[in-house]
């Protein structure tokens, strides 16, 4: 990623933490400095670490993954939400690609186009 890319990227890590506290979410841990860190996920041969992840009262886990346009089409990334997808299935919890405002239609329509079933948000 270029390096306006990941300031962008990590801004938007930044408002995500904003917005989760803002809704008393709690264990809220991110992928950036001066937060603690998600665990590493392991699946086959790869492995991962989600953007942010975070509790709430009705549900224990909560996965977070903050995307650009870039990575709408990245067959790594699809990889990626996969295994965090399903990670927070088996953990009753929930997954969802965050994008800037504006881009969500653009996101979704990718992921349906490669059969992702993934829910998609704005930020």
């Amino acid at each position: 990623m270029e390096a306006m890319a990941f300031e962008m990227h990590d801004e938007l890590v930044k408002r995500m933490v904003r917005h989760l506290k803002q809704r008393f979410y709690q264990h809220i841990r991110a992928n950036i400095p001066g937060y603690p860190q998600p665990p590493l996920i392991i699946s086959d041969e790869n492995k991962y670490v989600a953007d942010v992840t975070a509790g709430s009262p009705t549900h224990p886990k909560h996965i977070f993954e903050i995307e650009l346009p870039k990575s709408f089409d990245d067959p790594e990334a699809h990889q990626r939400w996969k295994v965090l997808s399903d990670l927070a299935e088996e953990r009753g919890g929930s997954f969802r690609v965050i994008v800037p405002k504006g881009l969500s239609k653009e996101a979704r329509e990718k992921l349906e186009k490669n059969k992702l079933g993934i829910t998609v948000s704005e930020l």
